[in-house]
C-alpha cells in the first residue's frame, strides 16, 4: 500500500507497480500493467500537472546529463 501525498509519490508508486508513464508532447501517457481503478484514475487526474512537470524535468535532466 502506498501513501500518496503528491505527484512524485504517485509517479514512484505507479512505476513500482510496473505502469509506464510518459510525456508525449504535453500529454500524459499511462500504459497500464494492470487495471486502473477509479481511485487511481482520480489520483492521476488530481496530480496530472505535477506528473507532467516531473516528467518534463526528468527529460531536461537526461538531456543535460547526455550533453556533458
Amino acid at each position: 500500500m502506498y501513501i500518496i501525498n503528491n505527484a512524485n509519490d504517485l509517479l514512484n508508486a505507479m512505476r513500482d507497480c510496473e505502469f509506464t508513464v510518459n510525456l508525449v508532447g504535453d500529454m500524459l501517457e499511462v500504459k497500464q500493467a494492470r487495471w486502473i481503478d477509479d481511485e487511481l484514475a482520480a489520483l492521476i487526474k488530481t496530480q496530472k500537472i505535477g506528473l507532467i512537470n516531473i516528467l518534463k524535468s526528468e527529460v531536461t535532466n537526461d538531456d543535460q546529463t547526455s550533453n556533458h
